[in-house]
């Protein structure tokens, strides 16, 4: 099968489920689950993990060390850039880290077919009775779909506002624009209210007095026009 049985060692400390039993379970489940010794062989997998890095048609693919298996896949971080061997999820779980809920960690593998896929992994390291490190339990899930839209939708949003700020830039423009003959008109016809205000009311209004009110009322018109 490419891959070692349970029934090999007690893959769980505390558990009255081993060997086929445990592996029926495991066999079952959507998650793809590996279960590593202490220098990172893989010592157990179930079919959805065998499946996702294809254990079954990279033959010896789990008796290979870690690092020729990460060179294998090309691991990457969730921006495609190379990972580091000390930032390797199952690197972190072998040092005693739980990586699981907020802390999962995204990968960036590549497969036989030279496509990409992303998947989640969270994990837990694997302690015998006095506590002490004895490998690593791995869960990985496909999220390469997942991210996918996950990107659209945060570009999509990006994009909304963008689209608000140029609406927002425009309207403000557009606001100073209008307030500038706005004002000159509002200024024209006070200064025309001014005039008309300032003729004595028992004086008669000279054609000079209706000239200087008509002129203001055409320089408030031609603003109005702009």
């Amino acid at each position: 099968q490419g891959y070692a049985s349970l029934n090999t060692e007690k893959p769980f400390s505390g558990t009255h489920l081993y060997g086929k039993e445990l592996e029926v379970i495991f066999e079952t489940l959507v998650d793809g689950i590996i279960v590593y010794d202490t220098a990172g062989h893989v010592i157990f997998a179930n079919a959805v993990a065998r499946e996702l890095f294809a254990m079954d048609s990279r033959p010896g693919y789990t008796s290979r060390d870690v690092e020729t298996r990460a060179a294998q896949i090309h691991i990457r971080d969730e921006h495609g850039r190379v990972l580091e061997k000390d930032l390797w999820p199952l690197t972190r779980i072998l040092r005693g880290e739980e990586i699981k809920g907020a802390e999962s960690a995204d990968v960036i593998i590549r497969l036989v077919n030279g496509c990409d896929m992303t998947l989640n992994m969270c994990g837990v390291p694997r302690k015998n009775d006095q506590g002490e490190i004895i490998g690593a339990i791995g869960v990985f899930r496909d999220v390469t779909e997942r991210r996918k839209v996950e990107q659209s939708v945060n570009n999509a949003m990006i994009t909304m506002r963008e689209a608000h700020k140029r609406m927002d830039e425009f309207l403000s423009m557009a606001s100073h624009e209008l307030k500038t003959p706005l004002t000159a008109i509002n200024g024209y016809v006070s200064l025309a209210k001014m005039h008309l205000a300032s003729i004595d009311s028992s004086a008669a209004i000279t054609d000079e007095d209706l000239r200087v009110v008509s002129e203001m009322m055409e320089r408030a018109e031609r603003h109005g026009d702009l």
